[in-house]
């Protein structure tokens, strides 16, 4: 139960469980949006791909880092 305490602490409260979900990507574009996007989406339809933020409870959670990517300029 005290790992689950450690990981609210480190949980962005905007974003929920994807701020700490290895699955979990964020895009950045050219003008400076940022977007969350699951990784669990690609293999499996019943997680959105852009999922309504802050997700609370997710089936496919894994505890780690996003990763962090730029999209290109139009």
């Amino acid at each position: 139960m005290a790992a689950l305490g450690k990981l609210a602490e480190q949980l962005d409260p905007k974003v929920g469980l994807c701020s700490n979900c290895k699955r979990a990507s964020i895009l950045t574009s050219a003008k400076g949006f940022s977007y969350w996007r699951c990784g669990r989406a690609d293999s499996d339809a019943a997680f959105r791909r852009y999922p309504t933020l802050p997700v609370e409870d997710c089936a496919g959670f894994e505890f780690g880092s996003p990763q962090t990517r730029n999209l290109p300029a139009d």
